[in-house]
């Protein structure tokens, strides 16, 4: 073959290219087709000796595509992706926020326009996502991203503002003075004991005193149950915690900055991943990006 005419090429063959492509990973486009690794070897085999390219290299514990592979992937997509009979692989990325409070969300919508798809969700977060989007672990990830090394895109999802989280029953809103006294709880994935809170106290001339760090907001609502204990959580998060109940949520008592949830993924992959990537963007952007804030019920 001396032209880039993958569309040509027998629909078997097309078939394990274009899984391959999807998963980088020969065992699990052997799952995904039924076969044996040593089957869709064999056909990688001939579509090697076809286009006399390597086509996909190891890179690690991934298949790397060769800029042959990505070329034969920009003229061979010729028909759109179609959701609705689609039976793709979605691997995404979420912060432990973003899962506890927008994923039932998302997945409702995948469903509804996308019935057959298989969701796959990891965990992530913005010291890691780099890492995941660039080997290949997920194709998208959620999260507050903060600085991105070059390669990355990044599109704003929505902007969060922090409500105060509580499980005592006292009823009045608490002062500046009063929350800054009582005992904090802080998320941190990597098990900080100093977050924006503090800087925030600090400018009024106040602090805090941490008494419980913990990785997830997942959980977060039994814990400070029937306590003193308050936490700041984003206001998305909010509704998924008060449903635990013996909670309730109340604005801060100063106006705290305000922080962009996103979405990122690798650009140097944006082709070889086309359309379905592009339709997944899309469809995050549709399900959860910036509305009009709906309000939380505050006690």
């Amino acid at each position: 073959m001396t032209r880039l005419d993958l569309p040509h090429v027998d629909l078997n063959l097309r078939v394990v290219f274009d899984l391959l492509m999807q998963e980088r990973d020969l065992r699990r486009a052997a799952e995904r087709l039924f076969l044996a690794p040593a089957q869709v070897s064999g056909a990688l085999a001939r579509l090697r000796r076809q286009y006399d390219d390597p086509l996909f290299v190891p890179a690690g514990p991934y298949l790397q595509p060769t800029p042959r592979a990505l070329a034969l992937t920009a003229i061979g997509q010729i028909a759109p992706f179609d959701p609705s009979i689609s039976r793709e692989v979605l691997r995404i990325g979420m912060s432990d926020d973003a899962e506890l409070g927008l994923l039932p969300q998302l997945q409702r919508h995948l469903h509804a326009v996308a019935p057959h798809v298989v969701l796959v969700v990891r965990r992530t977060q913005h010291q890691t996502l780099a890492r995941q989007l660039n080997a290949g672990e997920i194709t998208v990830a959620i999260a507050y991203v903060g600085e991105l090394p070059p390669g990355i895109r990044q599109r704003r999802l929505r902007r969060s503002r922090s409500l105060l989280l509580r499980g005592d029953g006292q009823g009045a809103p608490l002062s500046l003075v009063d929350y800054a006294a009582r005992p904090h709880a802080l998320v941190s994935g990597v098990g900080d004991l100093h977050g924006f809170i503090d800087d925030e106290l600090r400018q009024r001339g106040l602090s805090r005193e941490v008494r419980l760090v913990v990785p997830q907001f997942h959980g977060l609502a039994g814990l400070l149950r029937g306590s003193a204990m308050v936490a700041s959580v984003p206001d998305y998060t909010a509704p998924a915690l008060l449903a635990e109940g013996g909670v309730r949520v109340e604005e801060l008592p100063f106006a705290a900055p305000r922080f962009d949830l996103s979405m990122a993924w690798s650009a140097s992959r944006e082709v070889e991943l086309a359309p379905v990537q592009r339709w997944l963007r899309e469809a995050i952007s549709t399900c959860l990006g910036e509305v009009a804030e709906e309000g939380v019920e505050i006690a």
